[in-house]
Parts: structure tokens; C-alpha cells; sequence
């Protein structure tokens, strides 16, 4: 048992509590900014995430949220410890600036909050949460017509939220006159405060009970085991040599339209390390699907976990394992003043073009495609029947890939996103719009021996009043692609009024107008000539597979 207050010897199991402990803290400051948040997207869909840095800007410890942000705010700390100074006991600090590292886009916000011990800085409690709005061009502040950073809202380098345990109300003021619902912005910006606030108070039992230098020497086990295990697995799992593999953004939502856009990805695999090169992406673009190398990082940071130690412990260790080349102008490592509001669908495709190129070598691990996109809509206007203007934001699952031993899941998040569906009663009663069609879409996940996930129908119809849309889906050209001769998923639409649209579009609606999102179908697993027949009849009882594509994909007869 470990003497309260003083210094101690780290032993084993002293070791595996204090890992956990920070672990839990971070699982903790999420229930809370959950819990206390007055968004839809943060109380309901849970587009939030926590974690714990020392006072060298290393993770060492995150919540299982959401993982675009994990690496995203890896810059903020040497952000804050560049441009403020002194820092304080009881200040809280701001900021959304993709540039330094704070978070990937504008529309995440951090909070960071210092955490002293006996006089001494020894780390930060943070958390990032997407906001609604955060200004720009269009209600919601994500739109395929930005062409700057500068057109996609409030854009803020670390600042001192509170001072001293005082909130300070003119940086509050200046975010609430630079957003379309500023009521909403400062009930979540308090709820990520007081997630920070329980995170110190946390980590202050923590040191106090185990000291100092017990809980910094279990932090850098931790830290060394995360790296030592996934290095092992690379090692053991991967063979040595060069790997290969492109995929496509189908457009950039405002000029090219017809032609896809390449990220490309050689990674060379030697030992227990990673080196992964991107110079065959395309530059960025004069739309906002353009990534920042910190999302990059969180990006091929998730690949590599998923692909050799999932469940490892997530710190500073998980980034260890691999480097990255990715020249300075493209599309994964933008320069100002790209916009960025929809980097996540970039990141998505990094996540695929990682996993494409091991799947040779992993065919036990790798999947079939994801429906890879942040398929979703905003919708933003004057809400007629409670007399406020009102911001909608949601993301729509799709289909997972099949995988090497059971089927993909239907209408799930994917890779770099993890948020909860928005259910149907929480969506009408706080907004003015109908839910008229909400199912899993027949015959979309890619046949194989393990078929891929479905993809999901989201039908909304607007109420009463015109309102701004901004909406977006991807493999609307080039499906999720099935491995091993299975079949490729379905691909992504968009439909307004009945009739289909670009992939991605912003504009406004009429009253009564009604947009549909359908989201990709995942690729499939294997030669469907090889699928269990009875699964094969289980789809079809479930609606999940037409008779006739029972027939045409697997060859499945009447009588059978």
C-alpha cells in the first residue's frame, strides 16, 4: 500500500493502479463534459474528447472518444507555453487554432486547464469538444464553398479563459458575438471548463496519495510499454519490405467535380518501426477537405494501433512507432490559409490508404473499406416555433468493412470518428425539422464471405421556415473496396427533393424541401461463393439483402 504524501518506490502493481487511475481520469472529465453540455452534438452524439499531458506537451493519457482528436491537440501545449506566461494555478486557457496544433479544425475547441503539484507545473488536464458553430459563411460553419481558413469562423490562439478561478468575460464575449447561438456556445464552453476542473482535482488526489516521483515514473513505464508493444508487433506481424497504395476523394466539393483526388502512401516496414510516405498526394485544394499534419499524425497514429495492439494503453507511446513524411502544400500537410472544416473525410481516406497497404501483408487483421466518410448535414435558420435561431449538426454512420472472421457492422461510425447517433425524439424536439426516413439501406454492404456493414437512409424534412444547408457524403465515384474477391460496398448520395446531387453541397432549403443522406455500404471479406448460406437467408429475413441480389451475388436458389 502506498504511504499517503510521501515518496515511494514503484512497484508493479503500484505500477498498473496509477496507469489506470490516469486512464479513468480522462473516462471521467468525458461523462462530465457529456453530462453537462447543453449541444445536441456533445450531449447526444458525444463529439467530445479528454486527455492528460505533461508539462513536455506528451500524452500521457486519453479517453476512448473520438480519434481525430487524439494527436490533434498535441501542439496546443507548446502553444500555450510559448505565448502565455506567467502560467498559473487556476487559470484555464482556449484556443482552435489548427496551425499550432490545437485542435484539426476550427469547429473543435479546446480547453486546457495547468495542473500543479506542491508549487510545481507537472502537466494540463484538456479536452476538445465540436461546436455547432463557431462563425464563418454559412450556419454551422462547414462548407465546401470556404477557400480560406479565414472564411470558416473564428479562428483563436490560445487565450486565458480563466484567470485566477475568474471567468474572463470578454474572451467569453468575443466567442459569443462570433457565433450563430451564443447561449449554446457558453453553456458547452462551461461544461468543457468544468471537465478540466474535475481532471485537476483528479490528478491532485492522485500525486498526493502516491508523490511525485512514484506517479512520473509510472507515467513513463506506461509511456515505454505503449511503444514497446505495438514496436513488437510490427516487428513480429509485419514483414520487413516496402508497401504501396492509393485511394481517392471522389471531389473538392467547389471546382473538381468529376476528378478524384489521390492520396498515396508507400510505408517501408524495418524491425520494430514504421516510415510512411505521402509525396504522391495531391497538393491541397481551394475547398476545406485540406488535413493539417497534426490530424495527419492522429490519422496514421489510429492505423497503426488498430493494426497491431488495439486495446494498448493510448499515450505519447502510440506515436513512438512510426514517422512520416508528408511534404509541406498537400492535401495531408496544408498550409494557411487552407480551409480545413472537413479535413475528417481526408483523414478517413489516410486511415484506408495505411490499411490498403498492408492488407497483403495483414490479411488476418485488415478489413474491408469503410464507408470512410463524415457523411452528414447542417442545417442552420430562425426556428418559427420557439422564436431562436437554431444550428443542426449531425454525422451519419455506414457500413464497417467485412472482416477477416465475421461480418462489418451495419450503420456504425468509423475510424477516425466515434460519435453516438443523434436519436429521432432528441432531434425534433429541439429543432425544427421532421425525421420522414431513418433505416439501414438493402443490398448496400459489399457481398463476400463476410459481407460488408450496411450504410444508413437519413431523410429530413424542413418545417415552416428557409433554412441553410451544408451536406456531405463521399464514395459517391469510387466505392469501399472489398479484399480477397469480395464485392465492393455501396456508394454514398445525396438526394433533394428525390432528385441526387453532388457529393457535396451547400445552399438553402424551402420550407417543406426534403434532403436525404445515404451513406456508403462497407466493402466485403473473401469470395462470396464461399458465404455460409444460412447468414445469406438471415439477411434476406432481416432485410439486409434482396432475394434478387441473393441470387445474382451468391448464387443462392429458390429453394434453398
Amino acid at each position: 500500500m502506498a504511504n499517503q504524501g510521501t515518496e515511494s518506490k514503484l512497484d508493479v502493481i503500484q505500477e498498473e493502479i496509477i496507469a489506470n487511475a490516469l486512464s479513468q481520469i480522462t473516462t471521467e472529465m468525458g461523462i462530465t463534459l457529456i453530462r453537462t453540455a447543453y449541444s445536441t452534438n456533445i450531449k447526444e452524439r458525444r463529439d467530445c474528447s479528454t486527455q492528460l499531458f505533461d508539462d513536455d506537451g506528451r500524452i500521457i493519457a486519453q479517453g476512448a472518444h473520438i480519434p481525430i482528436h487524439q494527436g490533434s491537440m498535441k501542439g496546443v501545449i507548446k502553444a500555450i507555453q510559448a505565448e502565455i506566461d506567467p502560467i498559473r494555478p487556476g487559470d484555464v486557457y482556449i484556443s482552435n487554432d489548427p496551425y499550432i496544433g490545437a485542435c484539426s479544425h476550427l469547429s473543435d475547441i479546446a480547453v486546457i486547464e495547468p495542473f500543479f503539484h506542491k508549487g510545481q507545473l507537472i502537466g494540463f488536464a484538456a479536452n476538445t469538444a465540436h461546436h455547432n458553430d463557431v462563425g464563418g459563411i454559412v450556419p454551422g460553419s462547414i462548407t465546401p464553398r470556404s477557400t480560406s481558413i479565414f472564411q470558416e469562423g473564428l479562428r483563436m490562439p490560445p487565450m486565458t479563459l480563466v484567470r485566477q478561478g475568474a471567468l474572463n468575460k470578454e474572451v467569453l464575449g468575443l466567442i459569443e458575438k462570433n457565433t450563430r447561438d451564443p447561449g449554446i456556445r457558453r453553456g458547452d464552453i462551461e461544461a468543457q471548463i468544468g471537465s478540466c476542473h474535475l481532471g485537476i482535482r483528479r490528478l491532485a488526489a492522485l500525486f498526493d496519495e502516491y508523490g511525485k516521483s512514484t506517479v512520473k515514473e509510472a507515467i513513463e513505464n506506461s509511456i515505454k510499454d505503449s511503444a514497446q508493444r505495438i514496436g513488437k508487433c510490427i516487428e513480429e506481424e509485419i514483414p520487413d519490405g516496402t508497401y504501396e497504395f492509393t485511394d481517392y476523394l471522389g471531389c473538392d466539393g467547389i471546382l473538381n467535380w468529376d476528378e478524384p483526388i489521390p492520396i498515396k502512401v508507400k510505408i517501408e516496414v524495418k524491425g520494430k518501426n514504421m516510415f510512411l510516405d505521402f509525396s504522391g498526394t495531391a497538393k491541397q485544394v481551394d475547398s476545406n477537405i485540406n488535413l493539417v499534419e497534426a490530424g495527419l499524425q492522429s490519422a496514421v497514429a489510429f492505423a497503426v494501433r488498430a493494426l497491431t495492439v488495439p486495446h494498448v494503453r493510448s499515450n505519447e507511446g502510440c506515436f513512438q512507432t512510426f514517422q512520416i513524411n508528408a511534404p509541406k502544400g498537400t492535401l495531408v500537410n496544408c498550409q494557411l490559409p487552407a480551409a480545413v472544416g472537413l479535413r475528417t473525410d481526408t483523414c478517413q481516406r489516410v486511415v484506408d490508404v495505411v490499411f490498403g497497404a498492408l492488407v497483403e501483408a495483414m490479411p488476418h487483421k485488415v478489413a474491408g473499406a469503410t464507408h470512410g466518410t463524415i457523411s452528414g448535414v447542417n442545417l442552420g435558420g430562425d426556428d418559427p416555433f420557439h422564436h431562436r435561431p437554431y444550428v443542426y449538426v449531425d454525422v451519419i454512420g455506414g457500413g464497417f468493412g467485412g472482416r477477416p472472421d465475421r461480418d462489418g457492422i451495419d450503420g456504425v461510425q468509423v475510424n477516425m470518428t466515434n460519435t453516438s447517433n443523434l436519436p429521432i425524439e432528441a432531434l425534433e424536439n429541439e429543432y425544427p425539422i421532421r425525421m420522414e426516413h431513418y433505416e439501414l439501406i438493402r443490398d448496400s454492404g459489399g457481398a463476400g464471405k463476410y459481407r460488408g456493414g450496411a450504410g444508413i437512409r437519413r431523410d429530413l424534412r424542413i418545417l415552416e421556415h428557409t433554412a441553410s444547408v451544408t451536406a456531405n457524403t463521399e464514395r459517391c465515384a469510387i466505392a469501399p473496396w472489398g479484399v480477397f474477391g469480395a464485392k465492393d460496398g455501396s456508394k454514398g448520395e445525396i438526394l433533394l427533393n428525390g432528385e441526387k446531387q453532388p457529393c457535396r453541397i451547400s445552399g438553402h432549403l424551402a420550407p417543406g424541401d426534403r434532403i436525404s443522406v445515404r451513406t456508403p455500404g462497407g466493402g466485403g471479406y473473401g469470395d462470396p461463393k464461399e458465404r455460409d448460406r444460412e447468414l445469406i437467408r438471415q439477411d434476406i429475413r432481416n432485410g439486409l439483402l434482396s432475394e434478387e441480389k441473393a441470387r445474382e451475388l451468391y448464387a443462392l436458389e429458390g429453394g434453398e
